[in-house]
């Protein structure tokens, strides 16, 4: 609603979800799980959901041993989420009343076509109570990183729209709506509520009309702002691209120049309104650019190179090419005991291990960097992007290359 030319951009747009959006759909999965069999979340503490599983007792493990934890498939069923699913049902029976026959629907799906065809959302908790015909819509936020309002909420009052259509025919005379965030600090609590009045929910139902049919137009405005951190097009959006160049100050560039640091204001030189202007709006400059490198880097990766820039092995690493137990079975032949060799209780990395036994001790154990029957070997994480006059080879890439995150070359 806020960008509606964003729609129409993001078409066609690879929309990888971060590992915090993957944390948050493990933690709602979770709920809903507990929520519809009845259980007690403790007894589910230090287990695992996989968001690839199908079926429940596949989904959630009560048990993380022996399972290789991918961090986009695994997620530690920890105290945060098991005190989120309480805090979600202690919610839930705060509004609930079985006696008065109150209905209770999970994860719905809300359709609202007849604002546009492609609208709809998923009510994460509904509560109708019939007797009083109190609609209460429930949204709830795992993410701590941003705090989320309740008050005049557009996506809670889109799903209340939704609702609201869904009980018409039983009658609505009262909607609530309900933010559950229980890892965000805020003022008024983890559980926070708004009645929303029925003509102002009547009215934002003709405003989110007006937007939807507005993303249509494929001359549709774009407004840039730290709502795009949540856009998978992002990366080529000139909105936002002079968005950060008007927050940072950036002087105007002659036709095909690019920025230096000449372009940019002294920090002795910033006003205090532009100072607290790049503080306040830093994340939206750092989400921008992390985009664009992970789509030149994703580019690059299927052959089309930015101009000006190539493809590097990143700097490899030492690995072993022996498995945990033949490590520890050598380490315990030469007298080491767990105390020299696991911690918390995993076995130490290569470099830790090294530094722990002594370089000649494990140069003796594991063979020296030339010798050719070393259990360890050199090898690159994946790929970066650099600039075209950096000493570095050209990568060779082959067929199946995967696509990884942009990071550092140093990290």
């Amino acid at each position: 609603m806020v960008c509606v030319g964003s729609v129409g951009m993001s078409e066609g747009q690879e929309n990888k979800s971060t590992v915090f959006a993957l944390e948050g759909t493990a933690a709602h999965e979770f709920n809903e799980f507990i929520i519809t069999n009845g259980h007690d979340p403790r007894d589910w503490i230090g287990g695992l959901v996989d968001l690839q599983a199908t079926g429940d007792e596949l989904k959630f493990l009560r048990s993380g041993d022996n399972v290789e934890i991918d961090r986009e498939r695994y997620f530690e069923i920890d105290e945060e989420m098991v005190e989120g699913c309480e805090l979600t049902i202690e919610t839930i029976e705060k509004y609930l009343s079985r006696v008065d026959g109150d209905e209770l629907l999970l994860e719905t799906k809300l359709d609202m076509s007849w604002i546009h065809p492609k609208l709809f959302g998923t009510g994460d908790i509904l509560i109708y109570k019939r007797r009083t015909k109190h609609l209460i819509v429930l949204d709830y936020k795992y993410g701590s990183g941003h705090v989320v309002e309740v008050k005049n909420n557009p996506q809670v009052r889109t799903y209340a729209v939704g609702a609201a259509r869904m009980f018409e025919k039983e009658g609505v005379e009262k909607i609530t709506s309900v933010i559950i965030q229980p890892r965000a600090y805020h003022k008024d609590g983890a559980v926070r509520e708004e009645t929303i009045d029925l003509f102002d929910l009547y009215e934002f139902e003709s405003e989110l009309a007006v937007a939807a049919q507005a993303t249509d137009d494929p001359n549709a405005p774009l407004v840039a702002g730290e709502h795009c951190k949540f856009c998978p097009a992002a990366h080529g959006c000139e909105a936002l691209r002079d968005f950060v160049r008007d927050g940072l100050g950036v002087k105007k560039l002659k036709p095909g120049e690019e920025v230096t640091e000449k372009h940019l204001p002294s920090l002795k030189d910033l006003t205090s309104a532009q100072l607290g202007r790049i503080v306040r709006e830093a994340r939206v400059y750092e989400g921008y650019i992390r985009r664009v490198l992970q789509h030149a880097h994703a580019e690059a990766l299927d052959g089309r190179i930015p101009d000006g820039n190539k493809l590097v092995d990143k700097r490899a690493y030492r690995k072993f090419t022996i498995g945990d137990d033949e490590i520890i079975a050598i380490l315990d032949l030469e007298g080491f005991t767990e105390d020299d060799y696991l911690k918390d209780p995993k076995l130490l990395t290569l470099t830790q291990l090294e530094k722990a036994v002594g370089k000649k001790k494990f140069a003796e154990l594991f063979g020296k960097a030339d010798s050719p029957d070393k259990f360890w070997k050199k090898e690159s994480s994946g790929y970066v992007l650099a600039p075209i006059e950096d000493a570095r080879e050209q990568a060779k890439l082959s067929t199946g290359d995967a696509f990884g995150a942009v990071e550092d070359d140093d990290e």
